[in-house]
């Protein structure tokens, strides 16, 4: 799809998998696009899909930079997994994109990984290739058969790699969409050490969420502090009256952090407590309110 000329179009309505824009007199239906990092079969790709039209991106700051830009609408950036933690390099890209992004929503995504290679026969594998957090989530299998593993970029591309490498020693740990794209064997189905296994994903838009009181909302921000005895202990008592779902620090420099936070509630119904933490940050990015996914 052509990207649209904002001067001469409006959007008079935003909804999932679509927008409505009006310009010349005429009413224009197109599916949003959807950035994301990764090569097509990718998760990323496929929560994309689900959402709108896939546009893929080679990181997490090249798919929010899209959305800037007006080539995506929306981007989906996977930020924790039920299994194996923090996307590391996805939460730093959201913050550092907070000026002029929003969380707009999340998405919990199912993962079932498969063993994807040139052929059937799980006992000629040596060497397996996925993204790190694929391999974190699959190490009892790893384990039990004894698998060299190498990291690479993205589980689709893996898959690719493996591909273009025709060895009946080597495979790739990734969903079975990037099997079936890339034309491989599945040579073993359900290897994730967590039969449950999940990744949260955030949908970031340059537009944030409006209050509703209907709504059941969360929010996510992150803050730096003073490096000081006490000062985180002070902020999470001024937010001892919310539901805290996520806390984690991120390592910034000189041996500083930032904290990202999710708790239950729209920014609105907090504020007299986000004021409260404001005053006593180095500094505090409210990432957005959204509704809580399921």
């Amino acid at each position: 799809m052509v990207p649209i000329r904002q001067e001469y179009f409006c959007v008079i309505y935003n909804c999932k998998g679509c927008v409505l824009y009006y310009g010349n007199n005429t009413l224009y239906v197109f599916m949003k696009r959807v950035s994301y990092q990764g090569e097509e079969g990718a998760y990323g790709y496929t929560v994309a899909k689900r959402l709108g039209e896939p546009v893929k991106a080679m990181t997490f700051d090249a798919a929010l930079q899209m959305v800037i830009s007006g080539n995506a609408d929306q981007a989906v950036i996977p930020v924790e997994n039920s299994r194996y933690g923090e996307v590391a390099d996805s939460n730093d890209a959201i913050c550092s994109a907070s000026n002029k992004l929003h969380i707009t929503g999340e998405w919990y995504e199912p993962i079932h990984h498969c063993l994807i290679g040139n052929h059937t026969n799980l006992d000629n594998i040596r060497q397996v290739y996925s993204h790190y957090q694929a391999l974190g989530q699959c190490k009892k299998f790893i384990k039990e058969h004894n698998l060299q593993q190498i990291q690479h970029y993205d589980t689709a591309a893996s898959v690719s790699l493996v591909k273009e490498m025709r060895s009946d020693t080597v495979a790739a740990i990734a969903g079975r969409e990037a099997a079936e794209l890339y034309g491989m064997e599945i040579i073993k189905s359900g290897i994730s050490d967590d039969e449950d296994n999940t990744t949260r994903f955030l949908i970031i838009d340059k537009n944030p969420v409006m209050y509703n009181e209907n709504t059941k909302y969360k929010t996510t921000m992150a803050f730096t502090l003073h490096h000081k005895k006490g000062s985180l202990h002070t902020i999470l008592n001024l937010m001892r009256d919310v539901n805290l779902t996520r806390i984690i620090s991120r390592p910034i420099r000189d041996w500083k952090y930032v904290f990202f936070v999710d708790f239950e509630g729209h920014i609105q119904q907090h504020k007299t407590m986000v004021d409260a933490v404001q005053e006593r940050c180095l500094r505090l990015h409210l990432l957005g309110s959204y509704e809580q996914g399921s």
